[in-house]
């Protein structure tokens, strides 16, 4: 489905009534950002925006789409599917489009999906809204939920997106497919994963490896580790969602960086998309408020972040710029010491050119719309002269910074992050990342023999069904995590031989395809001790 996205010159977006507001935005979206290709907008009252052609029916357009919105009609063979056919379609909705894409062979994204916007190719087949300024960048987003992908989209002056993919109930192209597109896409050099379940697992890991080759960050959040949360993405997705402890485990052996909420996730984007230069993990804070920078120090010790003493040769210097600090630290407050336009552009290039780490710069209001706030901003911003060695930090306040300082952002290549426990917990993310990546440069571990994955994949079956324990846990030992001692059996006998093997107490376990939560069908006993016990579990 992806392969090609730059030799794509015409689109039809189906149902293009002028009622209809997703196909009003897939028609603005693919007119703003694929002005090369022509665009057609099909329905017998169509109204299509400027830069689009309006056609009554697909049989009546002058040429065979090479892709099209929400229909598999007159030969098209690349589609993307928005709407309902997935889960929310029904049983017999999402049998017959299954089979028409097997039938037809055709390469879809969909359905109940957002589409995609690929700024890199210049093709935006995308229902939502998309900020005016988001930014052409290097991160390539592929997520199993829309509105992440939405989020995104809104997101103007930061990261910086190469492709935003949403690929919904993926009867066509899934997370893996957007994986490996983008770990062998020269245009892409961070990835961000949004994750519910996974359908071919050893594709997936595939995926992870091509990105570690290439040295390109994968940072994955998954939704689904708890029970609740495991049900509703089988209900929102249609994926079953692998047990957590062995997702964490294969994104652990592929240096992928896990990360636990969006917030998270689009702050060490952030991080990737501007470029920091310096080392991630060893850091001087410089702010407008003692209590808060005492607040950063804490949970940087607690995440590993290094604060290093600053030099004699930079105290030295501090001093002499600010008669009225005292002992020079770190972290440094310089507020109370003059007007903020005078002291924060002049600190914060002193400590840039006397010091070689990330500079952060953690204020007490995010980019505030007071006069006062925004000089303080404006001043710090002035002080930065590279890219990449600095990075803009609010302790809190308001949600949305203001559009001037954003862009000045972007320009000058600062990082704009917002929450003290959040920053820090993506740089020593980003800092684990890069000392694994330097040790074991361009690779990651093998997946393992042939024969064991072999194994593991004729546990799966077709792929629409979720792994067995055993057979993730043989995966896990592809991977060389550690397991506990165990052996699969088939019938009493050979539990009663394993038990005896292995040692008493044992534990006995169902195991099987689709069996996500053992407990609620009485499949676990523990702390069994005799042959008698064994056998009435088995």
């Amino acid at each position: 489905m992806f392969d090609g996205l730059t030799e794509i010159q015409s689109v039809a977006v189906v149902g293009a009534s002028p009622r209809s507001e997703l196909a009003r935005a897939a028609l603005e979206n693919l007119v703003r950002f694929g002005p090369q290709a022509r665009v057609y907008a099909v329905h017998p009252a169509a109204i299509p925006p400027p830069g689009a052609i309006a056609a009554p029916s697909l049989a009546e357009l002058p040429e065979i789409p090479d892709l099209c919105l929400d229909a598999a009609k007159r030969g098209v063979q690349r589609f993307v599917i928005p709407g309902g056919g997935g889960n929310e379609g029904g049983d017999a909705i999402r049998l017959e489009l299954h089979e028409l894409i097997k039938r037809r062979s055709l390469s879809v994204i969909g359905p109940n999906c957002m589409g995609m916007v690929s700024f890199s190719a210049g093709i935006a087949p995308y229902i939502g809204w998309i900020a005016p300024g988001i930014k052409h960048g290097t991160v390539g987003i592929v997520s199993q939920s829309g509105s992440v992908c939405e989020i995104c989209t809104a997101l103007e002056w930061r990261v910086g997106f190469s492709h935003i993919v949403s690929v919904g109930n993926e009867f066509g192209a899934d997370l893996s497919d957007g994986l490996a597109f983008m770990a062998g896409d020269p245009n892409t050099l961070a990835i961000g994963l949004f994750v519910e379940g996974v359908r071919r697992p050893v594709e997936f890991r595939r995926g992870l490896e091509a990105a570690a080759s290439q040295g390109k960050p994968v940072v994955v959040l998954k939704a689904g580790r708890s029970k609740i949360g495991a049900a509703g993405a089988l209900a929102h997705s249609g994926s079953m969602a692998v047990d957590a402890e062995v997702f964490s485990g294969v994104l652990r052996s592929a240096n992928a960086i896990e990360v636990r909420d969006i917030e998270e996730l689009l702050t060490v984007l952030e991080l990737l998309g501007k470029g920091v230069t310096r080392a991630p993990d060893r850091v001087v804070l410089v702010g407008d408020s003692g209590g808060e920078a005492n607040l950063f120090a804490d949970l940087a010790a607690d995440r590993g972040i290094d604060l290093p003493t600053l030099t004699d040769q930079t105290s030295s210097n501090l001093n002499r710029q600010f008669p009225m600090l005292g002992h020079a630290s770190n972290p440094l407050d310089l507020w109370a010491l003059g007007p903020p336009e005078d002291i924060y552009s002049s600190g914060v290039r002193l400590l840039l050119q006397s010091e070689p780490h990330l500079v952060v710069i953690g204020l007490d209001k995010h980019l505030a719309g007071s006069a006062a706030g925004g000089k303080l901003v404006e001043s710090a911003l002035a002080g930065v002269t590279d890219s990449g060695s600095a990075l803009l930090m609010a302790f809190g306040g308001a949600d949305v910074a203001d559009a001037s300082v954003l862009k000045q952002c972007w320009i000058s290549g600062v990082p704009v992050t917002r929450g003290a426990a959040t920053t820090v917990s993506a740089l020593a993310a980003l800092g684990r990342w890069r000392s694994c990546a330097k040790t074991h440069p361009n690779q990651a571990p093998p997946i393992g023999p042939v024969d064991v994955i072999a194994a593991a994949i004729t546990s799966l079956g077709d792929g629409d069904v979720t792994w067995s324990e055993w057979a993730s846990k043989r995966l896990l030992e592809c991977a060389h995590i550690g397991l506990p001692k165990e052996t699969q059996v088939f019938n009493v006998n050979e539990a009663l031989e394993a038990a005896q093997r292995l040692g008493y107490p044992v534990v006995v376990k169902a195991s099987a395809p689709n069996l996500p939560h053992k407990t609620e069908v009485r499949g676990v006993r523990l702390n069994l001790v005799s042959q008698t016990e064994v056998a009435n579990a088995a």
